[in-house]
């Protein structure tokens, strides 16, 4: 996607030495990182939004129905847990398709990139300096004619990004030159996919077995029939 310096959430450095956390995390940076625009989102990002905004209303109808047919909290608790982590699974599956098949497939056309600078975000709350930093590459490139500046908006590790001033091979779309693919993250491959089945495989498990050890037990009350669920 297409890069803009006044990001918020982030600081660009274009040089390879070290982050200077001082300036970092310096007033006039933090005002950025809360009053400076948000990127538009990557393809991917409104694709997993639009995913959650979908599935999300079925967990809650969901847990509702669990607690409202039993009147057992405990019951509905468990529900929304084993709904809450299937569907966890069910967007990192659509994440993974669309890193792993759909966006290499659309970026097919390759093309020799300057890397400009670092585009630095911090991961977590950690002040620590290192601890909570990851780096995205923004690269500089040609393509039919014209110069663009994009970056991926994935945030890595430093250790695998490129030097500030080093050329790589990158894939763009061809029909949306500004997204591209830089870096075939084998590691992160492996990574989504484990995460992705065990939160399937966690979610799917905590459903079976909140049906499965539950007892019912019928009271014959004067009103009629109450059944009491008990997990």
């Amino acid at each position: 996607m297409k890069y803009e310096k006044n990001y918020r959430n982030q600081f660009f450095k274009d040089d390879n030495g070290p982050i200077d956390f001082k300036q970092m995390f310096s007033w006039d940076n933090l005002k950025k990182w809360s009053t400076g625009p948000k990127h538009p989102g990557t393809r991917l990002g409104k694709k997993v939004l639009k995913t959650f905004l979908i599935i999300f209303p079925f967990v809650l109808i969901g847990t509702g129905a669990a607690f409202f047919t039993t009147n057992s909290a405990a019951f509905a608790v468990i529900i929304f847990m084993g709904l809450f982590f299937t569907m966890c699974g069910v967007l990192l599956l659509v994440t993974s398709i669309d890193m792993f098949v759909t966006t290499p497939k659309l970026c097919s056309e390759k093309v020799n990139a300057l890397c400009i600078g670092h585009s630095y975000s911090t991961g977590n709350n950690n002040s620590t300096p290192g601890g909570g930093i990851l780096i995205c590459p923004v690269f500089q490139y040609e393509y039919e004619g014209r110069e663009y500046t994009a970056y991926d908006a994935v945030y890595e590790n430093h250790t695998v990004v490129p030097n500030v001033g080093g050329r790589v091979s990158i894939s763009i779309n061809p029909n949306d030159p500004e997204e591209l693919v830089w870096y075939e993250k084998s590691g992160r491959k492996v990574f989504m996919v484990g995460f992705t089945i065990a939160a399937l495989v966690a979610g799917l498990f905590l459903i079976y077995i909140s049906f499965a050890q539950k007892d019912i037990r019928e009271t014959k009350v004067s009103s009629g029939i109450e059944i009491e669920y008990k997990i």
